[in-house]
């Protein structure tokens, strides 16, 4: 059972992911478009880092295959 404080801070995370967090679910039928429509959205918000884009780069790359 959760005592009174980790009711709370349940609380407080539940606060903190309804006030910043937003998820967008976006379909395609073409892998390449979800692959550059993920790039640009992530491009706008939080800059991806290297290993993002390459991670999504080879990933492109290997569906091709």
């Amino acid at each position: 059972l959760m005592n009174k404080h980790g009711v709370q801070e349940l609380i407080n995370f539940y606060t903190t992911l309804s006030d910043r967090v937003l998820v967008s679910l976006t379909i395609t039928d073409e892998l390449n478009m979800g692959f550059q429509m993920f790039q640009t959205a992530n491009a706008r918000g939080t800059p991806l880092t290297s290993y993002d884009m390459f991670r999504a780069f080879c990933i492109k790359i290997l569906s091709n295959l």
